[in-house]
């Protein structure tokens, strides 16, 4: 596959890409927030991420992670922790706070803590790992008996991302979502988060399956609260894609091809 179609390929799934605080009259604040910390700046990003996180109480839970880590890098450890730990328990940058609290509890000596911790984040790579395998080309081979099968997939982005592609194409989102959390878990180092090309490709791909999954829902019935589910976790990807964005630049798919700067 050419270097001008994988272009496309990853800018089609900005059709409809629509930042769902566009019509918020807090959008400015909370892309000032985002921005603040995309720029390491975390002494401005957290009193604006606190403010941003009292708006609406069933957004806040996306917020706790970012709070947590700015606490961490301004030298506040103890509230750190308790944001961190909160975050934890969401679905949201739940990895990454895993991860940060494991270096928190090493670096306190607290050995047995850290562990903890560490094990948590090899069964949720490790569960990804093993039930992926078989389950996937099943469904592939489904796809290929349909003769929906995308043939000559390329080698683009972490392992994970090109069969994630397929599904999505297909309208199979449950599955596009699978592969594409197994291609950020075992493709981009959890030290990397926001820093790097192939972390941007897999924000945008995850925002675009939940944003198609939580339509999918509507359209099917389901209880509202599914639908929202599916829309907040594409919110959560849409901010990492902007954090990510304000890090490394707009020009990441370059980047991961190979060239521009």
């Amino acid at each position: 596959m050419n270097a001008t179609l994988i272009k496309l390929l990853v800018f089609s799934m900005a059709a409809g890409f629509v930042a769902s605080w566009a019509n918020d009259a807090d959008e400015q604040k909370l892309k000032e927030a985002l921005r603040a910390f995309g720029a390491r700046q975390y002494d401005k990003a957290l009193p604006l991420l606190e403010e941003c996180q009292k708006q609406d109480p069933a957004d806040a839970p996306m917020f706790f992670y970012y709070v947590g880590e700015c606490h961490y890098l301004t030298n506040n450890i103890d509230m750190a922790g308790e944001w961190l730990s909160k975050a934890s328990a969401t679905p949201f940058n739940q990895e990454e706070a895993y991860w940060r609290l494991a270096q928190m509890a090493e670096s306190q000596g607290q050995a047995d803590e850290a562990q903890q911790y560490q094990q948590w984040l090899k069964n949720r790579a490790d569960s990804l790992a093993k039930d992926r395998p078989g389950w996937t080309m099943q469904r592939i081979e489904e796809l290929r008996k349909q003769k929906k099968f995308i043939a000559g997939q390329s080698s683009f982005g972490p392992e994970g991302y090109k069969t994630g592609y397929q599904f999505l194409w297909v309208g199979w989102y449950k599955e596009a979502i699978w592969n594409y959390e197994y291609a950020l878990t075992h493709g981009v180092p959890l030290a990397s988060r926001f820093s790097v090309p192939e972390a941007a490709l897999m924000y945008k791909a995850l925002a675009k399956a939940y944003n198609a999954q939580a339509a999918s829902l509507k359209k099917d019935g389901a209880q509202a609260e599914k639908v929202e589910a599916a829309k907040r976790l594409a919110k959560h990807n849409e901010w990492r894609l902007f954090i990510t964005e304000t890090r490394i630049g707009t020009n990441w798919v370059e980047r991961i091809l190979g060239y521009g700067h």
